[in-house]
């Protein structure tokens, strides 16, 4: 037995399946692979139709059973009983339960013979478990998790190619996410129920998350259809969000072109304002989600550079842009609101002989991308913001904007990555770069002891980093089969994609603290001093920036179309309560017609940098944002399906002190 073993998610073979993961033999688990849907190919099956075989077949799945303690690191032991495409026929179910119960019934009436319980669980049931019966205190895990690898010895071990796989779905995948969370939020601000079809909406984006379509990895067919259910999921939000800021004569129309659901690609051009046909003037909704007021660049496309915006009867500063390749449309960019530091951007191509799954580079050289079709760049300097935008090949263009900021230590670059394809934290130079690279969800860090960098992405990818360099991968298309499901050509297809990103540098004190201006805890005062711990967290101007970049302000044109009163820019920030800066609200909406489902956490900010620790912590702002909804207040789970105990707005702040727990509330109206 390792002295590491872990607690759980422990492969005695290589696969989750009955087969692989009930014991260490093979060909006796599969014989507990007793569904329709089996997959695995065996001799026999357990069979249950009387005494003799229940004895039987009961004693080898104890055995198997006990062949997997000595993975663990408990009395407890976690055991699969079904894999990902189990329990697609609806007899699947009643058959193991019907088989695994009465072996199970076997098993724990002969206690004193096999000196073991076995029951159905969850994962849930798995670690109550474990807290009486843990042999010792689990250790602390400190360093490098991923990346992924299932068989050192095979031709492709590292699965770290998914992760910028089909980069437009991960990118478009996002755009509806965004876009649910703001019709939500409008549902409860306006105090309308949504629509129906909402809910099916919902349920398409959840399907899109499933680990084969986030990932990219499905075949080609399947992408399109999951596309085909994203294109939909949006044409229903836009019609809902319309519907809800529509609740007086006046209507209000989204900027977003979702014609055709049949489109590829996360292509989503934005209406052109035309002055034309007597058209003089537009009114434009601005409708923020965010929890806190921003300065943001809002970009219009118009067919005419001589325009001017106002907003309460104010002329505001505008930049006009000509948009490249289109002479006849400018894009107009305005702004509430310099920069200098030292940094350089290298774009490269490596010679990648993985699969949809897996990565498998030819060392660790990467190449310039240079292409006869390079174009020289096209730079724009003026009172908004300031950019570089080039075509560095057919396949990859980008953009750098630095936005004038009147807050010369927020040091903060744009990046727009236009892609039509097809790069260290705990860099190990003995391994290769396939497994050196990791899943960066939404941001990545680099520091030393005086600046921090961070690189915060509106969409998922893969990220390596050594020496002052972060490495980026940004698309890719691939035509070899890596053995991991799909066959060759398969994963080769891959729409233009729109990849945005933002650079952030921070100076940095000599001293890290957190929001509460406590220390971070030194790894002597760990229990457990063996295995040290360093935790870093992001600054609350980092927090703020990369909620601008998932959730930029919504566009929407009024019906009010050359009206003479009040034609102008408007913003509007949903009518919500404001909450302390370091609560964060994850979700909010109706899951029925007077229920209100709320979900929140407490973040740490580290206040290294205390130019930016100047955040509210009132815990009475959390008291008054649940009394302003005027409801009875529950504790609940994650998906409202349970109500816990009922609570008074007062104690709420107690129950958001542990960091990044996420916590959920029912609100039910009277």
């Amino acid at each position: 037995q390792l002295h590491w073993a872990p607690l759980v998610n422990v492969l005695p073979n290589a696969y989750y399946t009955v087969t692989s993961a009930c014991g260490t033999d093979e060909m006796i688990c599969c014989q507990f692979d007793v569904s329709k849907t089996s997959r695995s190919s065996c001799m026999e099956r357990a069979k249950v139709d009387n005494v003799q075989k229940i004895a039987l077949y009961g004693e080898r799945m104890a055995n198997q059973y006990r062949s997997l303690q000595t993975f663990y690191n408990s009395e407890a032991v976690l055991v699969a009983a079904g894999d990902d495409f189990l329990y697609s026929d609806s007899d699947d179910l009643k058959i193991v339960h019907r088989v695994y119960s009465a072996l199970f019934k076997y098993i724990n009436r002969n206690y004193d013979r096999f000196n073991m319980r076995v029951q159905f669980g969850t994962v849930a049931d798995y670690f109550k478990s474990l807290k009486g019966n843990a042999k010792r205190r689990a250790s602390i895990l400190s360093g490098d998790f991923f990346p992924y690898m299932d068989n050192a010895f095979s031709n492709a071990p590292f699965w770290t190619g998914f992760y910028n796989h089909r980069a437009y779905f991960k990118c478009f995948e996002r755009i509806i996410q965004r876009e649910l969370r703001l019709v939500d939020l409008l549902s409860v601000a306006i105090g309308i129920y949504l629509n129906s079809d909402v809910e099916i909406a919902r349920r398409n984006l959840a399907l899109s998350i499933h680990h084969d379509a986030i990932t990219g990895t499905s075949k080609r067919h399947v992408m399109d259809d999951y596309m085909l259910r994203l294109r939909s999921a949006l044409h229903i939000i836009l019609k809902e969000q319309e519907r809800l800021l529509s609740i007086s004569d006046e209507t209000f129309t989204t900027l977003f072109v979702n014609n055709s659901v049949k489109t590829k690609g996360m292509y989503l051009p934005r209406i052109t304002f035309s002055f034309a046909d007597g058209i003089e003037s537009y009114k434009i909704q601005i409708v923020s989600q965010k929890t806190f007021s921003t300065m943001e660049l809002v970009k219009i496309n118009v067919s005419s550079p001589f325009i001017t915006v106002t907003h309460n009867d104010k002329l505001l500063t505008i930049q006009v842009v000509r948009i490249l390749k289109q002479s006849d449309l400018f894009e107009l960019v305005y702004n509430d609101g310099s920069m200098e530091t030292n940094f350089a951007l290298y774009f490269n191509r490596i010679n990648d002989y993985g699969g949809a799954y897996t990565m498998v580079s030819a060392g660790l050289s990467l190449e310039n991308i240079t292409d006869k079709n390079r174009l020289s760049p096209t730079i724009i300097q003026g009172p908004i913001y300031s950019s570089i935008t080039q075509q560095l090949s057919s396949q990859l263009a980008y953009s750098i904007t630095i936005i004038n900021s009147t807050d010369d230590n927020a040091r903060s670059i744009q990046i727009d990555l236009f892609t039509n394809v097809t790069l260290s934290p705990g860099y190990d130079r003995k391994m290769k770069l396939e497994a050196n690279i990791y899943p960066m969800i939404t941001e990545t860090v680099i520091e030393d002891d005086k600046l921090r960098c961070t690189v915060l992405g509106a969409q998922s990818t893969g990220v390596t980093a050594k020496m002052g360099l972060v490495t980026l991968m940004v698309d890719r298309e691939m035509y070899n089969d890596d053995g991991k499901g799909l066959d060759y050509y398969e994963a080769s297809e891959s729409h233009p994609s729109h990849l945005r990103y933002r650079i952030i540098f921070e100076p940095k004190t000599s001293e890290m603290k957190n929001f509460d201006d406590l220390k971070t805890i030194d790894k002597n005062e760990l229990e457990n001093k063996s295995s040290p711990m360093n935790t870093m967290y992001h600054s609350q101007l980092v927090q703020q920036t990369l909620e601008e970049l998932l959730y930029p302000a919504a566009l929407f044109l009024s019906s009010s179309i050359n009206s003479t009163d009040n034609n102008e820019m408007s913003s509007v920030l949903i009518d919500l309560p404001r909450l302390p800066d370091n609560i964060q609200l994850i979700t909010i909406r109706y899951i029925a017609r007077k229920t209100i489902l709320l979900s929140m956490r407490q973040l740490p900010y580290d206040c290294s940098v205390e130019l930016y620790c100047k955040s509210d912590s009132n815990t009475d702002l959390t008291r008054q944002f649940f009394s302003s909804f005027n409801g009875s207040i529950y504790l609940s789970n994650l998906t409202g399906t349970k109500k816990g105990i009922q609570i008074m707005p007062e104690i709420i702040p107690s129950y958001l002190i542990q960091s990044f727990h996420i916590v959920t509330f029912l609100v039910v109206h009277r």
